[in-house]
Parts: structure tokens; C-alpha cells; sequence
């Protein structure tokens, strides 16, 4: 009897359980707080929960299984027009898109480039190496900010016919229009947001992207100006946001490495020399990190780091400013320091470079070639009187930065190198070479490197870049055979270029050396010429 009533007070509590009231699962959460099984506030572009313990946010779309909608998927070759679309195959009529409830305001074209910029901009602007910023950030942030989404859209469509250009279906001029309404648009959100007399930390961020987009879409244009004073408000805008939220998270830390990238792309190719407020950044200093598979980008971080040091120098000297005493940044301590990286950079690549992908190999082969380029640098930077003839002992580092330069051509001559990178490209590498190397063979194999090099990495684009450095050329060379030594009253010393808005005409300026034999002339003239790049023969108007 015990028994029986156990018996039947157990399949009660069962029955019970069994039939327990059901609750809807909640679909919308980030995936993190999922996995970790927490209540997630379902912020955006990144949750608290998240934000608060410094973990990586991440939202992913979760198909609703309980629909079955066809759709129309858009289609990106090469020589397809934007507007291009496939529809489900066996659909007799074709289905409406399923569009995400922040795209419903956006036209089909809109729509459309923004699929371009997540599926083939992104990745370009990323370059050789992953980028947390452009391959995540900037997704989420545009998912919900109209200011982030716009500038993506200007941006993919600026891309888009930058690609068109350069498989030859476009051959007439580039029609930025499109883009620069995208930029408006996006600009207005951007000062609509922040006309808030409450700077939430939310609307600081989305300001943050925004405006890395926007400076980026604006040297793409080649307006470096314009983007410099894009970019300066956002370093000042990013400093005050390091300094009220001092705990490191992924966003953070996104956001810094992504500013010194692009200030680094700005510096390579701004038309004066950089004001010291563009180059102080002491919290942009990282620690030497190893070289392996797993740690490219951190390796990345770090070149482009001491790529940024060494461009901090003027007529007094090598100098470097950190606010870290414990970090001895004498240029001999630089030098010594790269010259162990580069060594066990060589030697990762010859051990690993079999077991390899082919971006990580050409990832490589960009830290290899910079840190010849910086070697160069550092220890012409060293010496007290600035005689361009110093750099004639440096031919074996010049020589190699133009090997490796074939042979990332080599591997990236198919359609694959990227046209629309943001960060460290070879084609500044490649200038510098033919400018400061005054060896004949190696300026004719940089310079038709950069002739293959059709379109853009960087800023500028290469035809104009080709025309300055082969007038330079003609300069140096003038009553020289190829096998003679350039003397050093015949060098140019620096160069500035100024390119008109809506002419096919640069304003190029140079100064000869100073320097002959031991004697410096300080009241050296710059000189000025006009050269016009238009379809046919370049002529030369001397002023």
C-alpha cells in the first residue's frame, strides 16, 4: 500500500513537470549573453552586458523558422551592374526581399551598395590582414545608425565604380555624386545626434565610426585636407572618450588601432609636413608582439606603430614621443628592436609559408617589405646633416623592396589584390624607392611595378604618382647616363604636388639639395612646374 501510494505521488510531480506552461524563447539577444546563457538588454550596436565585462558584442541575424519566404539575392561579378538581381530559380513571379526593419527606409539602390560595402568593401579596406573594425564594428554599428549606414552606402558605391574602372566596363570619369550625397546624408544624422546636450556614450561611439568612414571616403577622393581635419576631430573626439571610459574593451581598442592606421595613410600622403598635435599618440605604443598565424594583426599594429614613430621626425633629428618611461625609443633602440622582429618575421615565413592561406603569405610578405622600408628610414634619419647621397649605402634594402613588391604582385596579379585598402599598402613603399634610391635599374623596376598597379592603394591614384616621379627622373638625370652617379647638387631633396579640383594638371614643386660636398646652401629656391596628365603626351610649363 506504501508502495502504490509512492508510485502514484512520483507520476504526479512527472505529470506536473511534463506539463508545464510553455514560455516564447527570445530570439533578438547577441550571441554572446546567448552562450552564457544571460539576459541580454539587446542594445545596439553593442549590449551592456557585453560592454560592461569587455567582451566582443555580436548580433546575428536568426532566421525565423516558422516563415518561408522566397528571396531575391543579389549578385556580385565583376561586370554586373549594380542593380543586378537572381531570382529563386522555379518561382514563377518574382518575391518581394525580406529587408531587415532598419533598411526599410532605404531605396533598393541604397540597399544595395550596402550589401556591396559588407560583402566586398569591408574586406578591401581590411587589406592583407583581418581588421576587427571594418570586418564587425562598423556591420553592427550600421545596423542601427543611420549616420554609420549612409557613410557605408557613399562608400561601397564610391568602390563600387572604382572596380567598374578597373575591369574597363566603365571608361568615362567617376561619378561621385551618389557618394557624396550618401556622405550628407550621413554627416546630417551625425550632427543631429550629436546636437543632444546629452553625449551618451553610445552616441560618442557611433560618432567615432562614422567619422573613420567618412575620413576614409574623403582620401579616397583625394581631398587629404579635408580628411585632415576630419580626422583631427575625431583624434580629439577619441582622446575624451579614452578618458572617461579608461577600462580597455574590443571596442576601444578597435577604434585606436583603426585611427592609427588611417592617421598613418593620411601621413603617408598629406601635402605638408604633419603638425606635431598629428602625430602625438603615446597610446598607440604597443609592446613587440611574436610572429605566428594567430597574431598577424597584433604584428600588424606594431609596424604600423613604428612606421608612425619614425615619421615623427624634422630637421633636428630622429625623435619619438611616448608616455611610457620604461620604453627606450632612441633610434638605435628602434633599429635594434625592428632588426629582431624582421629576422624572426623571416624566419616564420620560410618555415611556415607552406602551411600558409594566401592572405596570411602576402600579410607577411607587406610586414617584410615595410620593415626594409623602415630600416632605411631609421638609419638615414640617424645622421646629422641630411646629404640625400646617404642613402646610396641602403641599395640592398632598396633592392629587396622591390622583390618583394614583384612578388606580391606575382601572387595578387588575378583581380584579387586589394584596390580600396585603408591600411599599409606597397605603393607609398614603391614611391619612396624610386624617389630616394638613385640606383637606374631599381627606379625602372619600381616605377613599372607601379605602372602595373593600375588603380588605387592608398590615396592617390598611380598614374598622376608615375608622372611626378618620372619628371623627377628627368630632373636628376639630366646630361647623366644611366650608369653615372647622380651628383648630389643634381638630387631633389622634397617634393610637394597640388592638384587643382577639376584639372588634369598638378602643381609640382621641388627642392634641390642643399648640400654640396660639405657645404649647405639654406637659401636653395623651391622650383615649380606645371604638368598636365591628360589622354596624350605630358607636357611640362615651367613657372
Amino acid at each position: 500500500m506504501f508502495l502504490e501510494s509512492k508510485r502514484i505521488a512520483t507520476q504526479s510531480c512527472e505529470k506536473q513537470r511534463r506539463y508545464r506552461a510553455s514560455r516564447p524563447k527570445v530570439r533578438s539577444g547577441c550571441v554572446v549573453c546567448k552562450s552564457r546563457h544571460k539576459k541580454c538588454d539587446e542594445g545596439r550596436p553593442f549590449c551592456s552586458m557585453c560592454t560592461s565585462t569587455g567582451r566582443q558584442c555580436e548580433y546575428r541575424e536568426t532566421p525565423d523558422r516558422r516563415t518561408r519566404v522566397s528571396r531575391i539575392v543579389p549578385v556580385f561579378h565583376d561586370d554586373s551592374h549594380p542593380m543586378s538581381l537572381l531570382q529563386v530559380k522555379g518561382s514563377p513571379v518574382p518575391f518581394s526581399p525580406l529587408v531587415p526593419g532598419g533598411l526599410v527606409d532605404l531605396t533598393s539602390e541604397e540597399r544595395w551598395y550596402l550589401t556591396y560595402f559588407q560583402k566586398v568593401t569591408s574586406l578591401q579596406c581590411s587589406s592583407y590582414f583581418y581588421d576587427e573594425f571594418w570586418e564587425r564594428l562598423v556591420h553592427q554599428a550600421s545596423e542601427t545608425q543611420p549616420a554609420v549606414r549612409h557613410a557605408a552606402i557613399g562608400m561601397g558605391a564610391l568602390n563600387w565604380q572604382f572596380t567598374q574602372l578597373r575591369i574597363g566596363t566603365n571608361s568615362g570619369p567617376l561619378d561621385r555624386r551618389f557618394s557624396l550625397r550618401q556622405c550628407n546624408r550621413a554627416i546630417n544624422y551625425l550632427q543631429k545626434n550629436l546636437a543632444d546636450n546629452q553625449m551618451g556614450r553610445a552616441k560618442v561611439e557611433t560618432a567615432l565610426v562614422t567619422c573613420v568612414v567618412l575620413v576614409c571616403v574623403v582620401l579616397f577622393q583625394e581631398e587629404p585636407e579635408t580628411a585632415g581635419r576630419h580626422l583631427r576631430a575625431g583624434k580629439n573626439l577619441l582622446k575624451q572618450y579614452l578618458l572617461e571610459n579608461p577600462y580597455s574593451t574590443s571596442l576601444s581598442r578597435a577604434l585606436k588601432q583603426t585611427f592609427a592606421a588611417t592617421q598613418l595613410v593620411y601621413t603617408t600622403f598629406a601635402s605638408k609636413s604633419p603638425d606635431k598635435e598629428d602625430l602625438e599618440s603615446p597610446w598607440l605604443v604597443p609592446h613587440e608582439p611574436p610572429i605566428n598565424n594567430d597574431n598577424l594583426q597584433k604584428s600588424y599594429d606594431f609596424l604600423a606603430t613604428l612606421a608612425r614613430m619614425v615619421m615623427q621626425n624634422d630637421s633636428r633629428g630622429f625623435r619619438v614621443i611616448s608616455s611610457d618611461p620604461d620604453l627606450d625609443l632612441e633610434p638605435f633602440a628602434v633599429m635594434t628592436k625592428l632588426q629582431g622582429w624582421s629576422a624572426q618575421l623571416s624566419a616564420t615565413l620560410a618555415v611556415h609559408k607552406d602551411l600558409m592561406g594566401q592572405r596570411d603569405v602576402d600579410a607577411l610578405t607587406i610586414l617584410e617589405l615595410w620593415s626594409e622600408v623602415l630600416s632605411i628610414l631609421i638609419a638615414t634619419n640617424t645622421r646629422v646633416q641630411p646629404l640625400e647621397m646617404k642613402y646610396d649605402s641602403l641599395l640592398l634594402h632598396f633592392k629587396k623592396v622591390v622583390h618583394l613588391g614583384e612578388i606580391l604582385l606575382a601572387y595578387t596579379g588575378q583581380g584579387s589584390k586589394p584596390t580600396f585598402p585603408v591600411n599599409i599598402g606597397i605603393v607609398p613603399a614603391l614611391f619612396f624607392c624610386v624617389f630616394k634610391c638613385r640606383d637606374w635599374l631599381v627606379r625602372q623596376q619600381a616605377l613599372e611595378l607601379l605602372r602595373k598597379w593600375q588603380f588605387q592603394d592608398g590615396v592617390s591614384s598611380i598614374s598622376p604618382m608615375v608622372l611626378v616621379l618620372q619628371r623627377t627622373l628627368e630632373i636628376e638625370m639630366q646630361g647623366l647616363m644611366p650608369e653615372d652617379l647622380v651628383p648630389e647638387s643634381s638630387r631633389i631633396e622634397s617634393i610637394i604636388v597640388e592638384t587643382p579640383p577639376k584639372r588634369p594638371e598638378l602643381n609640382f614643386w621641388y627642392l634641390i639639395s642643399r648640400y654640396t660636398d660639405a657645404n649647405c646652401h639654406a637659401d636653395q629656391p623651391w622650383r615649380s612646374e606645371w604638368l598636365v596628365y591628360a589622354p596624350g603626351q605630358p607636357k611640362t610649363m615651367h613657372i
